[in-house]
């Protein structure tokens, strides 16, 4: 049978390295790893009906606040803003005031890092029918 003095003493370069391990893990995917960003990122239009011309709400950017590693956040930081954006599809539009709804579904992030929160939420778009002079 074992005493506690040998379970404690025997062997002690190994427990060293076992505390050592456990302590780099920690550290490496720990809850403070985590940060969070905000990032302001541009909108594209995607297939207007051919029939109507954006009018106003077309252009500008939405705001993001993104969490993950902190190595992944200082990445995505240095992008181009064209690798990161919100998708609008148009194909539904109708002439007049559409409420297009934007979700996770419409933002292409990169693996590792999550959306918390979108702003706005929703953009406002005015089309209307193109004029062919």
């Amino acid at each position: 049978m074992l005493d506690l003095k040998s379970i404690i003493f025997d062997n002690p370069f190994i427990k060293i390295i076992s505390i050592v391990f456990a302590v780099i893990l920690w550290f490496s995917v720990g809850p403070d790893n985590i940060h969070k960003m905000d990032l302001a990122v541009p909108i594209e239009v995607r297939n207007v009906p051919p029939a109507l011309d954006i009018k106003s709400g077309g252009a500008g950017f939405i705001n993001l606040r993104v969490s993950g590693r902190k190595i992944l956040l200082k990445k995505l930081k240095g992008m181009p803003d064209k690798k990161i954006m919100a998708v609008v599809d148009l194909s539904n539009a109708r002439a007049g005031e559409n409420i297009i709804q934007i979700s996770k579904g419409n933002i292409n992030l990169p693996p590792g890092i999550n959306l918390i929160q979108i702003y706005p939420k929703e953009l406002i778009m005015v089309l209307e029918p193109r004029n062919n002079k």
